[in-house]
């Protein structure tokens, strides 16, 4: 069976799910950018160019890496993760549901996430609750409702808004480490679907997509060179403090190096 992201099986047969539950402090951004981590999908460092707080950055999953839609659930957004390592989850892009009225388990209001039983899918949700904090149900047929729990996390470490605490948030965030291979083999025997050898094979031989590059060099009369950010349509202003750089060879090295940053 190939693994689907989990909104290309709305509308199918009724299977099996395995479900997170998470605290309600848990922001929709800094859920992404950890599900990116755990993708290994591109994620980067950005400075907060703050006076105030010299030297401050955040984690950041760029916008052509994640896709929100919101859909016709109101209680829920769609989001898609793009330029995974597939040899993780079988797929070259990785889609699920957030939902922010999630209850269950005398727990109250929760956020949550539901997807199909397969162990990448467990692993994941597994990683998120350490992350969080939550509990995970892995197959939601059985007996048993909680098969995996870690005490919700306070708010200074989900969602703190300024100061250490925030800033030690983004060095949690950019800490994760990408899914293994052992962690998958672990899951396996939880997971309702079973990845047959076929499926494995063709997973582990699988290549990441090929991500289009964020910065090109422009011109105009042959003279004047600029770097073109093509996700704010804005041509950016040499380091050097002049209005274009006067020589295409060094424009050039700096588009590149930009480009490299942004992998």
């Amino acid at each position: 069976m190939v693994w689907k992201p989990s909104h290309a099986l709305k509308g199918k047969d009724m299977g099996v799910d395995a479900n997170l539950y998470l605290p309600g402090n848990v922001r929709v951004r800094t859920l992404t950018d950890v599900v990116a981590r755990l993708l290994d999908a591109p994620t980067e460092k950005k400075d907060l160019d703050s006076k105030s707080h010299p030297g401050a950055w955040y984690a950041h999953t760029p916008e052509d890496v994640v896709i929100f839609e919101s859909l016709s659930v109101p209680s829920m957004i769609d989001v898609t993760i793009k330029y995974i390592d597939p040899k993780i989850t079988g797929q070259k892009a990785f889609g699920f549901g957030y939902h922010f009225e999630f209850g269950g388990n005398d727990n109250g209001a929760c956020r949550g996430l539901i997807l199909r039983s397969h162990a990448c899918n467990i692993v994941l949700l597994k990683r998120l609750a350490d992350f969080f904090g939550g509990f995970v149900d892995f197959q939601d047929c059985d007996s048993v409702d909680i098969d995996y729990s870690v005490k919700f996390k306070k708010d200074k470490l989900n969602c703190p808004q300024d100061g250490d605490e925030w800033q030690d948030l983004q060095e949690r965030i950019m800490a994760v480490q990408p899914i293994t291979q052992d962690e998958l083999d672990d899951a396996e025997r939880h997971a309702a679907y079973k990845e047959d050898k076929t499926d494995r094979e063709a997973r582990l031989k699988a290549k990441r997509a090929v991500r289009k590059q964020r910065y090109k060099l422009v011109n105009e009369d042959g003279i004047s060179f600029w770097a073109y950010d093509t996700q704010t349509k804005r041509r950016m202003r040499p380091t050097n403090g002049e209005d274009a750089w006067r020589s295409e060879e060094v424009a050039r090295d700096h588009v590149a190096r930009l480009n490299r940053e942004n992998q």
